[in-house]
Protein backbone atom coordinates (compact mmCIF):
# COMPACT_ATOMS: atom_id res chain seq x y z
CA UNK A 1 0.00 0.00 0.00
CA UNK A 2 2.69 2.59 1.08
CA UNK A 3 6.11 2.71 -0.75
CA UNK A 4 9.42 3.25 0.98
CA UNK A 5 11.84 5.47 -0.46
CA UNK A 6 15.24 5.87 -0.08
CA UNK A 7 18.35 7.94 -0.11
CA UNK A 8 21.14 6.53 -2.58
CA UNK A 9 23.46 7.32 -0.55
CA UNK A 10 23.50 8.87 2.88
CA UNK A 11 26.92 9.99 2.31
CA UNK A 12 26.63 13.73 1.51
CA UNK A 13 23.99 13.71 4.19
CA UNK A 14 26.64 12.36 6.45
CA UNK A 15 29.55 14.59 5.43
CA UNK A 16 27.31 17.86 6.01
CA UNK A 17 27.05 16.88 9.43
CA UNK A 18 30.06 16.07 10.68
CA UNK A 19 30.76 19.61 8.38
CA UNK A 20 28.05 21.39 10.87
CA UNK A 21 29.74 19.51 13.87
CA UNK A 22 33.38 20.43 12.99
CA UNK A 23 32.23 24.57 12.67
CA UNK A 24 30.38 24.31 15.70
CA UNK A 25 32.98 23.10 17.81
CA UNK A 26 35.67 25.51 16.10
CA UNK A 27 33.75 28.43 15.94
CA UNK A 28 32.85 29.19 20.00
CA UNK A 29 31.92 32.93 20.28
CA UNK A 30 31.14 33.83 24.03
CA UNK A 31 28.07 35.62 25.35
CA UNK A 32 28.62 38.56 27.21
CA UNK A 33 26.79 39.53 30.15
CA UNK A 34 27.85 42.48 32.86
CA UNK A 35 30.06 41.33 35.37
CA UNK A 36 27.23 42.14 38.02
CA UNK A 37 24.99 39.56 37.29
CA UNK A 38 27.48 36.98 38.00
CA UNK A 39 25.80 35.94 41.10
CA UNK A 40 22.64 35.23 42.53
CA UNK A 41 21.61 38.80 43.20
CA UNK A 42 21.28 39.33 39.63
CA UNK A 43 18.27 37.66 39.24
CA UNK A 44 16.16 40.24 40.05
CA UNK A 45 18.20 42.83 38.00
CA UNK A 46 18.51 40.82 35.08
CA UNK A 47 15.31 42.19 33.47
CA UNK A 48 16.44 45.45 33.67
CA UNK A 49 20.43 45.24 32.04
CA UNK A 50 18.40 43.01 29.22
CA UNK A 51 19.34 46.06 26.66
CA UNK A 52 22.74 45.77 28.14
CA UNK A 53 22.87 42.50 27.41
CA UNK A 54 21.33 43.05 23.89
CA UNK A 55 24.46 45.68 23.54
CA UNK A 56 27.29 43.63 24.72
CA UNK A 57 26.04 40.66 21.85
CA UNK A 58 25.11 43.13 18.97
CA UNK A 59 27.62 42.33 17.03
CA UNK A 60 27.17 38.02 17.61
CA UNK A 61 23.53 38.36 17.06
CA UNK A 62 24.14 40.20 13.73
CA UNK A 63 25.91 37.88 12.31
CA UNK A 64 23.40 34.87 12.36
CA UNK A 65 20.56 37.21 11.57
CA UNK A 66 18.45 36.20 8.34
CA UNK A 67 20.47 33.07 8.23
CA UNK A 68 18.87 29.21 8.02
CA UNK A 69 21.14 27.23 10.15
CA UNK A 70 21.85 24.99 13.04
CA UNK A 71 23.50 25.96 16.75
CA UNK A 72 24.86 25.12 19.72
CA UNK A 73 24.72 27.06 23.70
CA UNK A 74 28.08 25.88 25.81
CA UNK A 75 29.25 26.00 28.87
CA UNK A 76 32.56 26.08 30.50
CA UNK A 77 33.29 23.43 32.93
CA UNK A 78 35.69 23.19 35.47
CA UNK A 79 38.96 21.76 32.95
CA UNK A 80 38.36 25.04 31.50
CA UNK A 81 36.90 22.75 28.14
CA UNK A 82 33.40 24.51 26.65
CA UNK A 83 30.76 21.30 27.46
CA UNK A 84 27.53 21.28 25.09
CA UNK A 85 24.55 21.95 26.36
CA UNK A 86 22.32 22.51 23.58
CA UNK A 87 21.95 22.33 19.93
CA UNK A 88 18.62 23.94 18.15
CA UNK A 89 17.91 25.03 14.76
CA UNK A 90 16.50 28.25 13.06
CA UNK A 91 15.57 29.68 10.34
CA UNK A 92 16.29 33.02 8.61
CA UNK A 93 13.19 35.10 9.30
CA UNK A 94 13.72 34.92 13.13
CA UNK A 95 17.46 33.68 13.68
CA UNK A 96 18.06 36.97 15.68
CA UNK A 97 15.23 36.33 17.79
CA UNK A 98 15.45 32.79 18.79
CA UNK A 99 18.89 33.04 19.77
CA UNK A 100 17.63 36.17 21.44
CA UNK A 101 15.45 34.90 23.50
CA UNK A 102 17.91 31.70 24.57
CA UNK A 103 20.91 34.34 25.77
CA UNK A 104 19.17 37.86 26.87
CA UNK A 105 15.83 37.78 27.23
CA UNK A 106 12.47 35.10 26.68
CA UNK A 107 8.90 36.81 26.60
CA UNK A 108 7.11 34.25 27.77
CA UNK A 109 3.81 35.35 26.09
CA UNK A 110 4.51 34.83 22.55
CA UNK A 111 1.81 36.41 19.86
CA UNK A 112 0.88 32.66 19.08
CA UNK A 113 0.46 31.75 22.23
CA UNK A 114 2.98 28.85 21.95
CA UNK A 115 5.90 28.21 23.84
CA UNK A 116 9.20 29.06 22.47
CA UNK A 117 11.30 25.95 23.96
CA UNK A 118 13.46 28.65 24.74
CA UNK A 119 16.47 27.38 27.31
CA UNK A 120 16.58 30.91 29.10
CA UNK A 121 16.15 29.68 32.20
CA UNK A 122 19.11 27.21 32.33
CA UNK A 123 21.16 29.90 30.60
CA UNK A 124 20.55 32.78 33.45
CA UNK A 125 20.69 29.85 36.29
CA UNK A 126 24.74 28.94 34.56
CA UNK A 127 25.10 33.07 34.29
CA UNK A 128 23.54 33.75 38.19
CA UNK A 129 26.14 30.71 39.28
CA UNK A 130 29.34 32.64 37.93
CA UNK A 131 29.78 30.35 34.91
CA UNK A 132 30.53 31.48 31.14
CA UNK A 133 28.28 30.49 28.28
CA UNK A 134 29.28 30.50 24.69
CA UNK A 135 27.47 30.29 21.17
CA UNK A 136 28.26 28.67 17.82
CA UNK A 137 26.59 28.88 14.47
CA UNK A 138 26.52 27.17 11.35
CA UNK A 139 24.59 28.64 8.31
CA UNK A 140 22.60 25.19 6.78
CA UNK A 141 22.47 25.23 2.57
CA UNK A 142 19.38 23.80 1.59
CA UNK A 143 17.64 25.51 4.45
CA UNK A 144 14.97 22.39 4.98
CA UNK A 145 18.47 20.36 5.60
CA UNK A 146 18.74 22.35 9.31
CA UNK A 147 16.10 19.50 10.78
CA UNK A 148 17.88 17.01 9.87
CA UNK A 149 21.27 18.06 10.73
CA UNK A 150 19.74 19.23 13.89
CA UNK A 151 17.75 15.55 14.67
CA UNK A 152 21.53 14.14 13.86
CA UNK A 153 23.98 15.99 16.21
CA UNK A 154 21.49 16.00 19.20
CA UNK A 155 21.04 11.88 18.58
CA UNK A 156 24.99 12.16 18.29
CA UNK A 157 26.15 14.80 20.98
CA UNK A 158 23.41 13.54 23.52
CA UNK A 159 23.44 17.44 25.35
CA UNK A 160 21.53 16.97 28.05
CA UNK A 161 19.54 20.49 27.69
CA UNK A 162 17.62 18.81 24.34
CA UNK A 163 16.76 15.59 26.61
CA UNK A 164 12.84 15.56 26.44
CA UNK A 165 13.18 19.22 27.20
CA UNK A 166 14.45 19.04 30.25
CA UNK A 167 18.11 19.04 31.71
CA UNK A 168 19.20 15.78 32.22
CA UNK A 169 19.72 14.46 36.21
CA UNK A 170 23.36 14.38 36.28
CA UNK A 171 24.49 11.71 39.51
Amino acid sequence: MFKRIEVETEEHLLKLVASAKEHLSKSINNVRYPDDLRNEEGLSEWKDKYKMIDKLNKSLLSHISNKDGVYALYILNGNNNWEIQYVGQTKSKTARQRIRSHIVWRNKNTKSGKITGSKFDEVQKIILSGKKLSFSFVEIHPAPLRHYVEETLIKDLQPPWNLHGMIKNKA
